[in-house]
């Protein structure tokens, strides 16, 4: 008697990557941090935020929650790694204004909860809120494509695109 093994599915991978919060779009180049906005981290995107909740930008696997809980960062099944940092200098409000909702070692689908931000005590304290999300193990900047857009919707619209 053969067992009974379940394939596995071969998906092929998403070659766009979504919006992770809902928010007016903006060039990397265009953020207030030096090392984001050299794109030193790698290639990406940013977003000035309209809500309070940042989502998976595509289907994938939750690889790190630093301690700070401002950032993630994502393995997607090609391999690509996504970083997602929320604010600048945020880092300092950890407990009280980001909330982790996905835990190291979670597989994540697009639109999936990541971080919720207290928008209210963060506004409050003057913080810049800008989202940055960046591919950060591409080899040359020109194998993603940046994709136009004003208006965003979180694990909707298309921001990024691999060439």
């Amino acid at each position: 008697m053969k067992p009974n093994y379940k394939r596995k599915e071969k998906r092929s991978p998403d070659k766009r990557l979504t919006a992770c919060i809902n928010g007016k779009l903006m060039p990397l180049s265009a953020v207030a941090d030096p090392v984001f906005a050299s794109k030193m981290f790698g290639e990406g995107v940013a977003i000035v935020p309209e809500d309070d909740l940042v989502v998976a930008p595509c289907a994938a696997t939750v690889a790190m929650v630093p301690y700070g809980r401002q950032s993630v960062g994502l393995e997607t099944e090609s391999g690509d790694m996504i970083l997602i940092h929320v604010g600048f200098n945020a880092g300092i409000y950890r407990e009280r204004g980001f909330e982790t909702l996905a835990l190291e070692g979670t597989r994540v689908k697009c639109g999936s909860p990541l971080i919720r931000l207290n928008r209210k005590f963060l506004d409050s304290q003057n913080v810049d809120l800008t989202v940055c999300m960046v591919i950060t193990n591409l080899r040359r900047p020109d194998e993603v494509r940046v994709l136009d857009g004003d208006l965003v919707s979180a694990g909707r619209t298309p921001v990024l695109e691999r060439r």
